[in-house]
């Protein structure tokens, strides 16, 4: 089942404007803003922006985002080579340095193992 994403219906403010990542679990929509350390949600069902759900201490800016069926994987855009791997309910669960990137990388993939 898919969802048509209209937003020039609906006025979602700057942090969907400077949206980074965004990952689809369910019927919410998560996502990220390269000018802040959220992360937000928006429920397709209800049409509602459930705002912060949780933020990533130590970061100011966050960019991609992926999702592997049970934890998110959100990069650092702070000028780290940082990625964070969360849970849904936002804690920390590792932090994983990137050896090849230097900084400000974009581009982050799940792959699940069936």
């Amino acid at each position: 089942m898919g969802y048509k994403w209209e937003p020039a219906r609906h006025d979602y403010g700057a942090k969907w404007r400077e949206r980074r990542g965004v990952v689809q679990v369910g019927n919410i929509l998560y996502y990220t803003s390269a000018g802040t350390n959220g992360v937000y949600a928006y429920n397709f069902v209800t049409h509602t922006d459930l705002g912060t759900v949780f933020t990533v201490p130590g970061a100011s800016g966050l960019a991609t985002m992926a999702y592997d069926g049970s934890h998110f994987f959100i990069g650092d855009y702070s000028g780290t080579n940082n990625v964070y791997e969360y849970s849904l309910t936002g804690t920390l669960l590792a932090t994983i340095p990137l050896s090849k990137c230097s900084s400000y990388c974009d581009g982050l993939e799940s792959r699940m193992e069936i």
